[in-house]
């Protein structure tokens, strides 16, 4: 929520009476209302980005593990079916 005191200080300083300040914080209060984030809101959400950045990273380590095996797994059978095709044409 907005520092509604400091905004009627300022209103204030620069000339605009009590009520016609309090009014200006109640009409801004009913229009923004809940729709700004508070600190604890968008603290709330880093945490959040944190917790799936750290889970996508983890599922990222372990699909590169796996992608490794599978590549090396499909070497070895490439060399082995090379050497296989060279031992039968050299017969």
């Amino acid at each position: 929520m907005f520092n509604s005191l400091k905004y009627a200080k300022i209103l204030e300083d620069v000339g605009i009476p009590r009520s016609h300040a309090e009014t200006h914080i109640q009409i801004l209060s009913d229009v923004i209302g809940d729709e700004m984030a508070s600190k604890e809101d968008i603290q709330r959400l880093s945490h959040d980005i944190k917790n799936i950045e750290s889970k996508m990273l983890f599922e990222m380590q372990n699909l590169e593990h796996r992608m490794t095996l599978k590549l090396g797994g499909l070497m070895a059978a490439f060399l082995a079916t090379g050497l296989t095709a060279a031992k039968l044409l050299f017969i």
